[in-house]
């Protein structure tokens, strides 16, 4: 998808601050409609809800960036648009707040250029796998609800996100399920069977270069081998997803949660959105190259 083609909706009660928005990202070639508070995005949503990305900022008038978050979430057709805060607040509760309520990235003003347009690349990227993820996973047939067990291996991501659309199908709500399971799919391969650490993922998007790591690193001798096995059991209490990784681990617990600190980094969320909209419970083990998920069939009413 080129820029051209990304509708954003940029959202501020700052003119001076609005028009800089705008010219920054029109210059990059996006296609902008700009409003000036919360109140006038709704309206220009309820008119159009064909963008791929809106950036807010949090403090306005009327109606200000919290409320217009929860007026987007609470939309079935707005929910999934990725939600950009620009904010002059530097306070973690503050932060917490906004990423538990769904805000997909933190701009702390003043930001520069480069920033802007790396975060909107990312959301919009992140966005788009995720309604494709969605949209695999309707078209699929129910055929796997008589299984009660099946044990799968990967190694690269395509694999990866197709295994994730097979799994997400065992169980009661697929779509809600599937993003977090691409996640940890995603996660044992990179971090650990390739062994990217977060910082060098840092960077390797910054430049445009993650893909291509991933290539090289798949064909290197010192990780070629190395896969990723996941298990699935399934009974009336649970269902229960394993994945085990050949990597040398990683401490995961301050990763379970969302955290200012990684509010304004182009990754890094990607186990705390599986442990809040996917699954009941996650638990990483031994040295962290295993992770359990379960989904408790008790909640739902539901029985596989």
């Amino acid at each position: 998808m080129g820029n051209d083609e990304v509708n954003i909706l940029a959202v501020d009660d700052d003119e001076q601050a609005l028009d800089f928005l705008v010219e920054i990202l029109e210059r990059a070639d996006y296609r902008v409609t700009s409003c000036s508070d919360g109140q006038q995005a709704l309206d220009c949503l309820a008119e159009n809800h064909d963008y791929d990305v809106i950036i807010a900022d949090r403090a306005m008038p009327r109606m200000d960036g919290m409320a217009l978050l929860k007026a987007i979430k609470d939309n079935d057709r707005l929910k999934d648009i990725p939600v950009i805060f620009q904010t002059g607040m530097s306070m973690e509760s503050e932060i917490i707040e906004g990423i538990r309520a769904g805000v997909y990235y933190y701009l702390t003003k003043p930001y520069k250029k480069e920033i802007l347009l790396s975060i909107i690349h990312a959301a919009v990227t992140e966005a788009r796998k995720y309604r494709e993820l969605r949209q695999e996973v309707s078209e699929h047939a129910k055929t796997l609800k008589t299984m009660v067990s099946g044990t799968f291996r990967i190694r690269r991501l395509d694999e990866a996100e197709n295994l994730a659309c097979t799994l997400a199908e065992f169980y009661p709500d697929p779509v809600k399920v599937v993003t977090g399971v691409s996640e940890l799919l995603t996660n044992s391969i990179e971090h650990g069977n390739l062994g990217i650490s977060y910082s060098e993922k840092t960077e390797l998007l910054k430049q445009g270069a993650w893909r291509a790591e991933i290539e090289k690193r798949l064909a290197d001798a010192a990780y070629r081998d190395r896969y990723t096995e996941v298990r699935i059991d399934m009974s009336d209490e649970n269902i229960r997803l394993m994945i085990t990784d050949m990597g040398d681990g990683f401490d995961a617990d301050k990763y379970l949660d969302f955290s200012a600190e990684r509010a304004t980094h182009l990754h890094g969320r990607g186990i705390a959105l599986a442990k809040t909209l996917s699954f009941d419970s996650i638990r990483y083990m031994g040295k962290g190259n295993m992770v359990i998920a379960t989904v408790d069939n008790r909640k739902t009413g539901t029985e596989e």
